[in-house]
């Protein structure tokens, strides 16, 4: 795995380079967005000059306040938004992150990881009704094999026979690590609050938490209990797989780029799920030809590193996993 220091000269010198036209597109939107503003912030004080002189009755003002802003957001979206600016840019950034951070890597950017490999990670239990992606990757990080893309999946919540929202049960990136090594231990580590955000109630979260295993307390960790929960079919086994040092390192990783992260242990296998909308940080009013805009990427890849490197090194594997065909 490259060192931040030799990702961020990557970037300097290839990455930034192929990011020039976005950004250019970026500065247009940017300039065109303020240009707006300027146009209302000139509108709505012409007219309250107006109304002072008695040439417009005051009351317009009022209305104005409530119609505008309305007018504003519909112009804004409709003719000052670039929707596909973010992903565009996020497929250049993993496609060429994946060039050099990953050792003979094979991608398709058309599709996701198979759903199988998805569910037997056993983080998400719920059956999506659709289930999407793309960039799927495949080849060597730390000298370990991986398989990894981006995952849209989700399910249409139905209540009392009539047809209810669409809830999404995961958005980000997965990640798969393989070794020759079994762990002799499946063990499932998810955020307190992922049964809430997927609408999940009851028998539903009685029934996951069975497939899962038992539930493994960590009293003596009280940071690591408020934010995480742990599921284990050996309890006592799961306690060492989980080290104290995973636990600090998952605790600083969501305080440091914000995206909730869970995973699995599962015999030859260990399994992240992050959740975020992008993997990219895109502020219109803000060059994305920055480091801190697009590490996201390479902060998911690290802690995956950090993790393996942990448990290689207390479990003794030296040799790396399967392979995988897509």
């Amino acid at each position: 795995m490259k060192t931040p220091k030799e990702y961020q000269d990557f970037c300097k010198a290839t990455l930034f380079p192929a990011l020039e036209e976005f950004e250019e597109r970026r500065k247009a939107i940017s300039s065109k967005r303020q240009s707006l503003l300027l146009f209302v912030l000139i509108l709505l004080v012409a007219q309250v000059i107006v109304a002072l002189l008695d040439y417009i009755p005051v009351w317009t003002i009022f209305i104005s306040m409530f119609v505008v802003p309305f007018l504003f957001a519909l112009i804004y979206k409709q003719f000052f938004s670039d929707k596909d600016l973010a992903n565009e840019i996020q497929d250049v950034v993993v496609k060429e992150s994946v060039k050099f951070l990953v050792f003979k890597p094979s991608f398709d950017e058309k599709i996701p990881l198979p759903y199988n490999h998805f569910a037997e990670s056993k983080i998400f239990l719920q059956l999506p009704d659709n289930y999407e992606g793309r960039n799927v990757t495949k080849g060597k990080l730390a000298d370990f094999e991986t398989l990894f893309s981006e995952v849209d999946c989700g399910y249409l919540q139905n209540a009392g026979g009539k047809k209810g929202e669409w809830q999404t049960i995961f958005k980000g990136l997965f990640l798969i690590l393989a070794f020759e090594k079994d762990l002799e231990v499946n063990t499932v580590v998810i955020p307190n609050e992922l049964e809430n955000d997927l609408y999940l109630v009851g028998k539903q979260i009685q029934k996951y938490n069975f497939q899962r295993g038992q539930k493994v307390p960590f009293d003596d960790d009280k940071a690591f209990s408020k934010h995480y929960v742990v599921y284990a079919d050996k309890p006592l086994e799961s306690t060492y797989v989980v080290s104290p040092f995973i636990r600090e390192f998952l605790l600083d990783f969501k305080k440091q780029t914000g995206i909730e992260v869970s995973l699995s242990f599962m015999g030859k296998k260990i399994y992240f799920a992050f959740a975020t909308d992008s993997l990219i940080l895109l502020d219109l009013g803000k060059t994305i030809l920055d480091f801190e805009r697009i590490k996201p990427f390479y902060l998911c890849l690290t802690l995956m590193q950090v993790v393996m490197m942990d448990i290689s090194k207390r479990f003794i594997i030296k040799k790396t996993g399967i392979d995988w065909s897509i």
